[in-house]
This record gives C-alpha cells, structure tokens and sequence, in this order.
C-alpha cells in the first residue's frame, strides 16, 4: 500500500510501499507504456517509505515525504534516462509529512496538505533546475490528508482527503504565481486515498 507514482514520458514508476505485514520497501519498480507486461525493479530509494507523495520533471522523478520508521522529510530523485538509485537532494522545510498529494509544473515540484501529526493545509515546492530543500509557498483554504494530487500545464489540484470526516473539495493554484488554493469545485464524492493524474 501507499507507493508514490510518478511518470515519465514512456514509463510508470512505483516507488516505495508497505506490503501487509512485510517490511517497508525501497524498490523503484518501473512500467512500459508502449508494450504491455509486468514492471521490473530498477532502483532503489535510500529509505523505505510509504504513502508519500511524487513529481515528475521531463528528465527525473522525485519521491517526496512519507512514513517509514518514522515521518520521512527527504526528497529523492532519480534519473529517467538511466535505470539506478535515487538520491536525496533535499528536505521538507515543514518537517516530516505522510498521506500528502504531489503535483508538478514544468519547473517545479510540489507537495501540498498531509498529515505531521494533524492534518495540514501547506504548499511545499522545489526546483526542478537545481537539488535543494523546499520552500512553503502558500496555504490551502482546508487542512487535509490522505489527499490526491492532478497537474495541468498551468495549474496544480489538491482533491478529496480527510480531516475530521472525508472531504469532497476540490482545490486549484497557479504554477506562475506562488498563492493559495481556491476552490474549483467538489468531487461528486467524498473521498480519500484516491489516484491522482497529470497533464
């Protein structure tokens, strides 16, 4: 349960989990879009985690935050072009965060809401152009975990999640300006856990 996917421009990855009853993984597992057929372990992350959140840049995919032994503030990245390893590369700047939504613009990573303790309503990005920690960029009008994240070419969505009961909101925030989510609308609805999707 709880992998963070994450895309590139031919490829799925599943990085991470938490088996039933098994220890946490560390696996980058990787899918073909262009043929059907069973993924294939082809790295790993430096720590086993779960339910954290992930960002695609055209070369690199990033798996962000999550639990493991403990709440995971580490940004992980590894390389498309070659199968390997992620690296860290930087922090959370709100601390460890689990159940959190990713979204990702052409330059830049984002991890938004989650749970450290209580449910937040953050907005966390990095740099696609350069390794580093995040930087907490705006709110969210809702605290909320076990969210879902969907990107646009121009904008980010936060949807569904939990805090107090399931939610049905439907966040929005601009890429080209650093500014709080406003509503979009409602799911049809509410729900938590679900999968999200980008452009």
């Amino acid at each position: 349960t709880g992998p963070s996917d994450i895309s590139s421009s031919t490829h799925g990855y599943s990085c991470g989990g938490y088996p039933n009853y098994q220890p946490l993984l560390t696996s980058i597992e990787k899918i073909s879009f262009s043929s059907d057929g069973d993924g294939s372990v082809v790295g790993q992350l430096t720590n086993g985690t779960y339910t954290g959140s992930g960002q695609s840049s055209y070369t690199a995919g990033y798996s962000s935050g999550g639990s493991g032994t403990a709440l995971n503030n580490y940004v992980e990245k590894f390389l498309f072009a070659t199968d390997g390893n992620a690296v860290n590369v930087g922090n959370l700047t709100n601390g460890g965060s689990t159940y959190t939504s990713g979204q990702s613009s052409i330059t830049h990573g984002y991890i938004c809401a989650g749970n450290s303790g209580t449910g937040n309503n953050s907005m966390e990005k990095f740099s696609f152009d350069t390794d580093g920690h995040t930087v907490n960029v705006a709110n969210l009008n809702t605290s909320r975990y076990s969210v879902t994240g969907q990107s646009s070419t121009t904008h980010g969505y936060v949807s569904g999640g939990f805090w107090g009961g399931r939610s049905n909101v439907i966040e929005s925030f601009t890429f080209s300006v650093d500014a709080g989510g406003v509503d979009h609308g409602d799911l049809t609805s509410a729900s938590e856990q679900v999968t999200g999707h980008q452009y």
